[in-house]
Order: structure tokens, then C-alpha cells, then sequence
């Protein structure tokens, strides 16, 4: 699952499981620099971080950094304009979010929880249908979310329902 550093990272927080109503301590290590991102986000499955940062010419800059020793493992450049949710990898969508925030359609980091959740056990690179999982799942969250954070979540998935690549614009 993403959980969204907003710059206030603490070495340990609460992980609230939804169906028990337990908590547990998970370890956060260090943040690497975050080199201009917007977002630095730590994958508590595959422990790594993803810095994501826009350039210039309208791509993102999507780096998996290594907790251990702040090391780049992978750095993509991805076009949010062609991205397809209903064929798109993790990092894909993660930049598609980004991309959707700086344009004020959603909120940031709205969409990596459930996104992280869904796919938690693919690689980053897997294409994967995140329209139907999205559908089903803001349709889901009304029973384990208070109603704002409903709202908002249902705001930045309709934002992806309604998204269309530039690929396939006519």
C-alpha cells in the first residue's frame, strides 16, 4: 500500500487494518531526497519509495528509490497524455494521478492508497485494467471511509473514468 510522506515522515505510525479495528506499528526508514518531486510516496509491501517529479516538457519523472542507500533501482519517464487505465502499470497510473493533480481535476495522493491496495502483489511494471477496479472499489469505499473522504476519493476516480489518452482522442 502507498502511504503519501507530506515532507512530515515520523520513523513509525499507526497502520489501521479497516475489518479489525487494530493497530500496528510499521517502520518507515529514512526519505531519500525528494530532487524536485511533488510527490515521495513509501510502499510499505515492496519497501522502496517513489519519488515522482514533472519535467519540463510535460512528462513525469517517476524514480523507485532504494531506502537503504537512497540508490535509483528504476527511473522511468512517463507520458501521463498516453497513459490508458485500462492497460497501465502501477508507476503509470501513479504518474497519471500526478499529472491529474497539477491540473486540479483530484487531490494528491488520493488515488495511490487504492491504487497500492489493489496491486500491492504486481511488479511496478505490470499492465493491469484499473477501470474496473476503480469502479468497484469507490463504489466500496462509502462502508469504510467517512463521507468526505469518500467524496474525495470518488472525485479523483472519476477523474481517471473520464480520462482520455491522448492517444485516443479524436
Amino acid at each position: 500500500m502507498i502511504k503519501i510522506n507530506n515532507n512530515n515522515i515520523h520513523n513509525q505510525y499507526p497502520k489501521q487494518n479497516i475489518n479489525t479495528n487494530h493497530s500496528a506499528t510499521v517502520y518507515i526508514p529514512p526519505p531519500p531526497p525528494q530532487n524536485g518531486a511533488i510527490i515521495q510516496s513509501y510502499d510499505v509491501q515492496r519497501n522502496i519509495y517513489i519519488n515522482i517529479a514533472p519535467e519540463s516538457d510535460g512528462n513525469m519523472s517517476v524514480d523507485v528509490i532504494s531506502p537503504k542507500d537512497n540508490k535509483i533501482l528504476e527511473h522511468h519517464c512517463i507520458n501521463p497524455m498516453e497513459v490508458q487505465p485500462s492497460n497501465a502499470s502501477y508507476l503509470e497510473m501513479l504518474a497519471l494521478e500526478q499529472h491529474l493533480f497539477l491540473q486540479g481535476k483530484c487531490e494528491q495522493g488520493i488515488l495511490s492508497g487504492v491504487i497500492g491496495t489493489l496491486y500491492e502483489n504486481e511488479e511496478l511494471n505490470t499492465k493491469a485494467n484499473y477501470l474496473e477496479e476503480l469502479k468497484y472499489s469507490v463504489d466500496n469505499l462509502l462502508k469504510y471511509t467517512k463521507f468526505e473522504d469518500y467524496i474525495k476519493n470518488r472525485q479523483a476516480t472519476y477523474a481517471i473514468l473520464d480520462w482520455k489518452p491522448q492517444s485516443q482522442k479524436i
